[in-house]
């Protein structure tokens, strides 16, 4: 008996990231070329660096000035835009006061963070801001579902330069500019653009070293036809540094962003993001909200993220992170930077129950520091 039947040809899919990262240089390049520095790259996007100026510590705590050619700015506007943007976001951003910025985050239908940002309102619309590689992929998937909405979405990225600040001198070299020092989480809008006040979420009982301390800086969105003005400004006031400081000083407060190696990897929870007021609990839907209330409400989670120092370079995100034996991954890098101290400092997700032991792939220990906010369960 003959079988009627052929046998069908096996299909392999692969999964297609739902944002993809891209690589735009010329925007970086501007901005290198503005701060006399030269331009880099690394798994965070494009970096401005200086190498025959390496960042110490005595210069960044007198005041530092820092081109950011990593992040990016997203534009949404229309009659829509507040509603819209809450269907889509872990935080409530209808409860934030207008010039209050928030970190919130966009995530898959599975509740995995497709890119994380600071966000606020104002007069002129909703501003994000995010790494740059993700913005192009974060705009087209946000459009995907705006339908009938009466809102407009656009790249702003290649209007603004970005500058983080922080140190003694900093507050002075700020009021020369028009803008007084923004207290935390306040958005302070002057004739140059905006200042958004950045400050760790530090409990009282956190201890840390005065060299890896966690520090408050200012974030500054400045318009490209001011940017000459201001920079000549802020670099007579303070010391030019590499965009990698930025990300120090992101890494030293504890704060999760999501690069190209992090799309689609965490829950979450898994980057403490709901520990830095990044998820509301209360708020209405929006995509993976249901996986995301069900880590949070149902049972202990097995997963967090943790600091800490390495001897060497800075590893990659994404980079593997083993278990105390040394063969099975346990997490992975989300975030890192060179650390003017020496070495480098990390951000790492990782179970929790051997978060202690944990090092990297090459074999370098984790020389875990304390977060300066606490982690559920001590």
């Amino acid at each position: 008996m003959s079988n009627k039947f052929k046998a069908l040809p096996i299909i392999r899919t692969v999964n297609t990231p739902l944002i993809s990262p891209t690589a735009d240089m010329g925007h970086a390049q501007a901005l290198a070329t503005l701060c006399d520095g030269a331009l880099a790259s690394d798994s965070s996007g494009p970096q401005v660096h200086y190498p025959n100026r390496p960042a110490d510590l005595v210069s960044i705590a007198r005041g530092w000035v820092s081109p950011i050619a990593d992040l990016g700015v997203l534009h949404v506007e229309g009659d829509d835009a507040l509603r819209f943007l809450q269907s889509q976001l872990t935080n409530d951003l209808e409860g934030l006061p207008e010039n209050t910025w928030q970190l919130s985050g966009y995530c898959s239908a599975k509740g995995r963070l497709l890119v994380s940002l600071m966000i606020w309102r104002d007069s002129d619309g909703i501003r994000m801001v995010a790494s740059k590689p993700l913005l192009a992929g974060l705009r087209k998937r946000l459009s995907m579902f705006v339908l009938r909405a009466k809102v407009r979405i656009s790249d702003e990225s290649d209007r603004w330069f970005l500058f983080g600040i922080g140190g003694e001198r900093a507050a002075d070299t700020l009021r020369q500019l028009g803008a007084p020092w923004p207290g935390l989480k306040d958005v302070i809008s002057f004739g140059e653009g905006y200042v958004l006040g950045c400050a760790p979420h530090v409990s009282p009982t956190t201890t840390t070293t005065a060299a890896l301390a966690p520090v408050s800086r200012g974030l500054l969105l400045v318009r490209l036809n001011s940017a000459a003005h201001l920079w000549g400004v802020l670099s007579a006031g303070l010391t030019p540094a590499p965009s990698t400081v930025w990300r120090w000083t992101e890494i030293l407060s504890g704060l999760p962003r999501i690069v190209a190696a992090g799309v689609e990897r965490f829950v979450p929870q898994m980057v403490n993001l709901d520990l830095v007021d990044g998820v509301s609990f209360r708020k209405g839907c929006y995509p993976g909200q249901e996986v995301v209330a069900r880590s949070h409400y149902l049972g202990k989670l097995k997963r967090r993220m943790f600091l800490a120092q390495v001897e060497g370079s800075a590893p990659e995100a994404g980079t593997d992170v083993l278990g105390p034996e040394g063969t099975e991954p346990c997490g992975e890098v989300v975030l890192s930077a060179p650390s003017p101290a020496g070495g480098a400092s990390v951000l790492y997700e990782s179970q929790i129950a051997v978060a202690d032991a944990a090092r990297l792939a090459d074999g370098r220990a984790l020389h875990r520091l304390d977060l300066p906010y606490e982690l559920p369960g001590g």
